[in-house]
């Protein structure tokens, strides 16, 4: 291998030998060549692809909420590279944990595994407007002022935690609106019905609407009706989906 480049005068042009490599043939052969044009997963494999992830989902939502099993099952779906299919689930858990972790961690590495996860996920405060362009840096930090004043009003009271379960519905929307958009913006992604109706119960509302309700109700309120609300219950389901499918028909005839 020439590590540098040689020059020569002729008839007062220079030419310039560039350096080259003179390597010997891999020994892998044109073996990883083979897979740059795969076939796309058929729809048996996409079905498999989709059972899999919802059985990863059951698994976080059904590992109780302060463990350690659901932080170590977090961290393992992070390191595997596939925690953006499960951000809603992953960040819902997190928001769980964060209240009262200080009751249920033990030693030093479940505290560092705890401040690493929760240090990833909660985007929610100032730091995280640099990530948004100019046009949406005002709605975002007017969105804090808001929910830092509620959590004002409620400190007054001793229920300023339940604030983050309003912050939780929010992001499900925000979620949600963007899903939409990426649906809008690729025609070959056409949504089925029911992947449309589950993007739809968020997108409608109507659960963040119940949600910040309830945070104006004064002392009847109590963290059992957020937990409630949090389940997605079915009488809050189904007003999500005529809300999402009346909004659809309005927004059609005209």
């Amino acid at each position: 291998m020439l590590l540098c480049t040689q020059t020569v005068a002729m008839d007062h042009e220079v030419i310039i030998t560039r350096r080259y490599g003179n390597h010997h043939p891999t020994v892998w052969g044109d073996h990883f060549l083979i897979y740059v044009d795969l076939p796309r997963a058929n729809e048996g494999e996409e079905k498999q692809h989709e059972d899999l992830k919802e059985e990863v989902r059951k698994m976080l939502v059904m590992a109780p909420s302060k463990s350690l099993h659901k932080l170590d099952l977090i961290n393992t779906i992070q390191l595997l590279g596939v925690a953006y299919h499960f951000e809603h689930e992953i960040e819902e858990s997190l928001s769980c944990m964060y209240p009262h972790y200080e009751e249920w961690i033990g030693d030093l590495h479940d505290i560092a595994l705890c401040f690493r996860l929760l240090r990833q996920l909660m985007w929610w405060n100032i730091d995280a407007s640099t990530q948004l362009p100019s046009y949406m840096k005002i709605l975002y930090c007017h969105l804090l002022d808001v929910y830092k004043e509620i959590e004002k009003e409620l400190a007054n009271e001793n229920q300023s935690i339940l604030v983050d379960y309003s912050i939780i519905e929010i992001k499900k929307v925000l979620r949600a609106y963007f899903q939409e958009a990426k649906w809008y913006y690729n025609e070959k992604e056409v949504p089925r019905t029911e992947q449309y109706m589950k993007n739809g119960i968020p997108s409608s509302g109507y659960l963040l609407l119940a949600t910040t309700s309830w945070l104006a109700m004064g002392n009847i309120t109590t963290k059992d009706v957020f937990d409630w609300i949090a389940t997605e219950p079915p009488i809050l389901v189904a007003s999500c989906c005529i809300t999402r499918l009346l909004n659809d028909l309005s927004s059609h005839e005209v």
